[in-house]
């Protein structure tokens, strides 16, 4: 059977695929928000083998820098434990995407960092609305909104990611509530999109760059299709 680049859908109606870049995974409060945010089906996290490897790679620095630098045979065991179980709950949460070659153009050829290239082809393959990363620099040019994005992929940091989720969640409580539609109706407004506007106009941006990305197999239709 052939393989397919496309994981096989449905998603959660409304959420946005996400690719989840490997530094994302070295601060507990970030992962907590991914975690968050998926298992209320506002994203759909994505990694790819070579996101795996390099946060395998991380973490287990990490581990061994909390550890005080120990390598005994007990060391060894008590990781192998603790790694097991972390990625089993991370094969709960997300989905795999290949990012082997021949990889996806870019808006550099050569990227700036060639090891981003897989990250970027992932997203590709993926279909994805985000890529969540701490290195916004390697991404792609900003924009006059703002914003990094290409081909309808914008790139975010984890704390924005974030305040975004937040800003979002309200903007549709509130559109979901009567009282405010009517002012909205009366308004000639956007209730919702208001609010983020006066939370960060680089929120909104985003909002917007999101609400007009190219449909990908899969998703649900938007309002009004």
């Amino acid at each position: 059977m052939q393989e397919s680049a496309e994981p096989a859908p449905p998603w959660p109606e409304g959420s946005l695929r996400t690719v989840v870049d490997a530094n994302v995974f070295a601060r507990r409060d970030w992962m907590q928000a991914v975690r968050r945010a998926a298992e209320d089906g506002r994203i759909v996290p994505f990694w790819s083998p070579a996101i795996i490897a390099e946060v395998v790679r991380v973490l287990t620095w990490l581990w061994i820098r909390r550890n005080g630098g120990e390598v005994s045979e007990w060391a060894r065991r008590a990781h192998s434990v603790e790694a097991h179980r972390w990625f089993s709950s991370m094969t709960d949460l997300f989905h795999v995407v290949e990012d082997r070659p021949p990889l996806a153009a870019s808006w550099s050829d050569p990227m700036r960092d060639p090891h981003d290239a897989p990250i970027w082809t992932a997203a590709v393959r993926a279909r994805a609305a985000l890529v969540v990363t701490d290195n916004l620099r390697d991404g792609p040019p900003l924009g006059g909104d703002g914003l990094r994005s290409w081909r309808g992929i914008v790139y975010v940091s984890p704390d924005d990611l974030i305040r975004f989720l937040d800003a979002w969640r309200t903007a549709l409580d509130e559109d979901a509530s009567p009282d405010r539609s009517a002012d909205s109706d009366r308004d000639g407004g956007d209730a919702g999109s208001a609010g983020l506007a006066e939370s960060s106009p680089r929120l909104l941006a985003l909002l917007r760059a999101i609400e007009n990305r190219p449909r990908a197999v899969g998703d649900p239709p938007r309002g009004g299709e």
